[in-house]
């Protein structure tokens, strides 16, 4: 006897989502055979870039995001968010990286080497610097780090001030992740600050130093870190 079908339908979803394959499809496809239809779905899966998903009143409407943003439950069903919230069975609460990384990844300070030891100090990879109070405070800190210790490399829009041609450009997803955590290898340090702050939001841009094997200077989700990040694997800058 073959998986039990259902139709589902994703909408609003984010530049360079692919419906056939992502955490939630891949997910289903264990249990059940999912067809990926534009009209009728049973269920919905929406996210936060659009308004389509009151196009189907009738189905079962699942928000999903990796976004700082909690769930209207007045617009759906059921919730996947990167926010500890508590909502019963209707939410389910999936950082951003364990949708984005193996399971088996295990934040751990990297180990220090006379490799390490050579490295560059510290590095700043971001573009941007005005959506969210967290981006206005990590251009602040580099630039204080810089006044009063040494110099960071900023390769990316933000503070500009050292090119990186084996950077990949932010639109070539498949690229960019990679090249990021090969470049931060080349450091001690990275400047890991979350764009905002909320209980369990927590990203990629602490990941990648963990892939990296650098150590982070972290601000974002401080009361996670002693569930879901031990304290003592980076530098907390709240």
């Amino acid at each position: 006897m073959g998986k039990p079908v259902i139709r589902i339908s994703f909408v609003d979803s984010w530049q360079g989502f692919d419906p056939e394959h992502n955490f939630i499809t891949d997910a289903l496809r264990l249990h059940f055979s999912p067809q990926i239809v534009e009209d009728n779905p049973d269920f919905v899966f929406y996210s936060c870039f659009g308004l389509q998903h009151l196009r189907f009143p009738a189905a079962v409407k699942i928000f999903y995001t990796g976004e700082n943003i909690e769930p209207d439950f007045n617009q759906c069903d059921f919730a996947i968010t990167p926010s500890r919230i508590t909502f019963g069975i209707r939410h389910l609460y999936l950082p951003v990286y364990a949708s984005a990384y193996a399971s088996d990844l295990k934040p751990e300070l990297p180990p220090v080497t006379p490799d390490m030891a050579r490295r560059k100090f510290c590095s700043f990879i971001y573009s941007n610097d005005r959506i969210g109070e967290g981006s206005r405070c990590r251009a602040a800190f580099c630039r204080k780090l810089m006044e009063t210790y040494a110099h960071v490399d900023c390769p990316a829009r933000v503070l500009h001030n050292v090119d990186a041609p084996d950077l990949a450009r932010r639109g070539d997803v498949a690229n960019w992740n990679e090249s990021k955590i090969r470049f931060l290898g080349k450091y001690k340090f990275n400047i890991a600050f979350e764009n905002s702050s909320n209980n369990g939001y927590i990203t990629e841009k602490l990941m990648d130093c963990y892939l990296g094997n650098t150590v982070p200077i972290y601000r974002g989700s401080e009361g996670e870190l002693g569930e879901d990040i031990p304290r003592d694997s980076l530098i907390c800058a709240h």
